[in-house]
Parts: structure tokens; C-alpha cells; sequence
């Protein structure tokens, strides 16, 4: 059960972690500023922390699915160090946990239900119809897994473009 809290919590393997010759304070600045003048990059920052997203128009991942990336900027020696990860939306999460609870619930009963109206005379064909529940965890993995990896170009371009907007200047 922890592993599956720890990968819905925390459900994209991508830990970032950069590091620049700049102070915090700067670095923190340049991000402000070039969140405001950008349309392809979308977040906010409030103090050393900050949450950056593709915007619709130029995700590969969309909607819920699409990563966030959670950040800090912390003071590294006379530089600075950008750490973060990438989650998926709150909602998201919230609803995978629902949809993994609510199905094996679902398959379990199912699966119970079956195992109590099965006689000596039962083939495996009668018990088809109560594992397809059980496939619908399987299905939601599915999903998620497939969306991860549409989002990872995502992942891929919010850290270049850190990269390119604290070191432009």
C-alpha cells in the first residue's frame, strides 16, 4: 500500500536539480519575470518556491494529466540550486486514489462473488465476466503510465527553459 501512495503522491520518477553561479535572489527574479512574459510557460513563484506547467497550446500531456513541476530555489556555496519534482495535478491524484481504491473494492467483491456461486460443475468460462473488474486497476495504470510518458517532452522542455532563462542573462 505505500508503494502505491508513494506513486500516486509522487507519481513521475523526474527529480531536477540545477545548478547556476547566480544567487537565489537573482535566479528567483529572472524565473518571475520570464513567467510573465512567456505564453508557453505558465506558473508562479512566491518567495524561493515556484510551480511551473506547459500551457495547453504546447503540451504533449493535457489537462490533469499534464506534469507540474514543484521547485525551490535554495543558496549552493557563492551560486544557487534549483530542486524540484514533477507530480501530477492535485486533482489527478486525488481522483488515481479514488479510482485504484473504488476498483480493487469493486474486484474484490466481484472476485468473492464469484468464488461463492462457483460449483463443482463451473468452467473456467463462468468466471470471466467477474475478472473483468479486476482489469480495471490494470486499465487506470494503463492510462496513467501512457500519459507519463506523452508529459515527459514536457518535463524535458520546463527544464531547458529554466536552464535557458536563468543563464540568458
Amino acid at each position: 500500500m505505500a508503494d502505491l501512495a508513494r506513486f500516486l503522491w509522487s507519481s513521475s520518477p523526474t527529480a531536477v536539480a540545477l545548478t547556476f553561479s547566480d544567487p537565489p535572489e537573482i535566479v528567483v527574479q529572472r524565473l518571475s519575470c520570464a513567467l510573465q512574459s512567456n505564453d508557453e510557460f505558465l506558473g508562479k513563484v512566491v518567495n524561493y518556491g515556484f510551480k511551473l506547467w506547459r500551457s495547453r497550446r504546447y503540451a504533449q500531456s493535457r489537462n490533469t494529466f499534464a506534469p507540474i513541476l514543484y521547485g525551490v530555489v535554495r543558496a549552493d556555496g557563492e551560486g544557487s540550486r534549483i530542486e524540484g519534482h514533477f507530480q501530477l495535478n492535485p486533482v489527478m491524484r486525488l481522483f488515481l486514489l479514488v479510482w485504484f481504491g473504488g476498483t480493487a473494492v469493486m474486484a474484490a467483491i466481484f472476485l468473492i462473488g464469484g468464488a461463492l456461486r462457483a460449483t463443482p460443475e463451473s468452467s473456467a468460462l463462468d468466471a470471466l465476466p467477474y475478472l473483468i473488474p479486476a482489469l480495471l486497476p490494470l486499465i487506470g495504470w494503463l492510462i496513467l503510465r501512457w500519459q507519463q510518458r506523452k508529459g515527459r517532452e514536457d518535463e524535458m522542455k520546463i527544464q531547458s527553459w529554466i536552464e535557458e532563462v536563468v543563464r540568458s542573462a
